[in-house]
């Protein structure tokens, strides 16, 4: 898979505001593939064609796409991706990062 350009990160928590509502209070912070998310380690696509549990690399780091952002984010393969943070507070200040490099590991 090729290396993405100008990628979008963005940062979330398993907060009602990042997450929304959850009526199995024991669903918060699950992900779409089941496991629970884990900072420095969960990230989300917005390209749902990339498959759960594809390794990526970001700023040195690999992450592995284990949950998806919302469906509206699906949109022309988008690059966008939401890394997974433990507090709101710290993925508030994370905040919008445009044009990043993010490469596919097979």
């Amino acid at each position: 898979m090729p290396l993405l350009t100008n990628a979008i990160i963005t940062f979330y928590c398993a907060c009602t505001i990042c997450c929304g509502v959850k009526k199995n209070k024991s669903l918060i912070g699950i992900t779409a593939s089941g496991t629970r998310a884990k900072q420095g380690q969960t990230i989300a696509s917005g390209n749902r064609s990339i498959p759960l549990g594809t390794k990526v690399e970001w700023n040195g780091k690999v992450y592995i796409i284990e949950d998806r952002m919302a469906k509206k984010y699906n949109y022309d393969n988008s690059e966008r991706f939401d890394v997974y943070l433990t507090s709101h507070e710290e993925a508030r200040k994370g905040g919008i990062l445009r044009q990043q490099k993010i490469k596919i590991l097979k």
